[in-house]
């Protein structure tokens, strides 16, 4: 007898029984192959998921805080322009002054005119972000201080009833920063000005 394949060595129905007699677990490890791939497969579509959301969400992250940082810039040029109650442009190359600034910063919100103001009060270019900085609010103060409660101090030595000090302007400011090309890198920030 040689060595390999055997062969049947009697009649066909004999065969066909020993066919039936084969464990039906043969297709068992098929079976166990198909789940393990198909666990292996989703484990691995999650974990592609995974990374690419937090790819996004790293990038978005970045765009907002770019832009933050450029409003948060406009803020120091936008401070110089209050503190000349929008009288004079502290920085002609990077900041646009409205015509109506100079009303929304000496009068109470209720008293402003607003007609044919434009959408920005300031508009500052820094390097390739637009910050659009709009006054939204004015408490009407009384900013002047008494020189002598600045000189003294607290006590004054004289006789007579002191004054109390000023009470300031307080301006609401809101800043819009956003990319020139990338409309998506946007910010927004509020800032509340004591003058």
């Amino acid at each position: 007898m040689a060595y390999g394949k055997r062969r049947f060595q009697g009649s066909p129905l004999e065969a066909q029984k020993i066919r039936r007699r084969t464990p039906p677990e043969q297709g068992a490890a098929l079976v166990m192959v198909l789940i393990l791939t198909t666990i292996a497969l989703i484990f691995t579509a999650g974990m592609l998921h995974m990374v690419t959301t937090g790819a996004q969400m790293s990038g978005g992250k970045k765009r907002y805080r770019t832009s933050l940082e450029a409003a948060k810039g406009a803020n120091v040029l936008v401070k110089k322009a209050i503190d000349t109650r929008g009288g004079t442009n502290p920085d002609p190359g990077n900041i646009t002054l409205s015509s109506c600034l100079a009303n929304k910063l000496q009068n109470a919100t209720a008293a402003w005119s607003t007609s044919g103001c434009a959408p920005c009060d300031m508009t500052v270019t820094m390097g390739d972000y637009n910050i659009c900085a709009k006054v939204v609010g004015t408490t009407v103060g009384n900013s002047a201080q008494m020189n002598d409660l600045v000189i003294t101090g607290v006590v004054l030595s004289g006789s007579g009833n002191p004054q109390s000090g000023g009470e300031p302007y307080h301006h609401t400011i809101e800043f819009e920063a956003q990319h020139n090309v990338i409309m998506r890198e946007r910010a927004i920030l509020q800032v509340l000005y004591q003058f």
